[in-house]
């Protein structure tokens, strides 16, 4: 899989966890004290996050590192 091909999914299943948590982008923006508009760019596989933001991302998600990456390529 090629990075960018990767980075997609990655926000993709990102997207596809806080929906699934209820959390609208904003809401989620502000729990991980990010910018809204890096939070699009994450969710659109514009941007490769650092192994700090990805828990920043977890934490905001309130989901384990684990869970983050669970099933993570199964489906994609």
């Amino acid at each position: 899989m090629s990075k960018e091909k990767f980075l997609k999914n990655l926000g993709k299943h990102i997207k596809e966890l806080r929906e699934k948590k209820g959390l609208s982008a904003a809401e989620f923006a502000r729990r991980a004290e990010m910018e809204r508009s890096h939070i699009a760019r994450l969710e659109s596989g514009q941007t490769n996050p650092t192994s700090t933001t990805l828990k920043v991302i977890c934490d905001a998600l309130d989901i384990s590192f684990e869970e983050l990456f669970k099933g993570f390529n199964k489906t994609r």
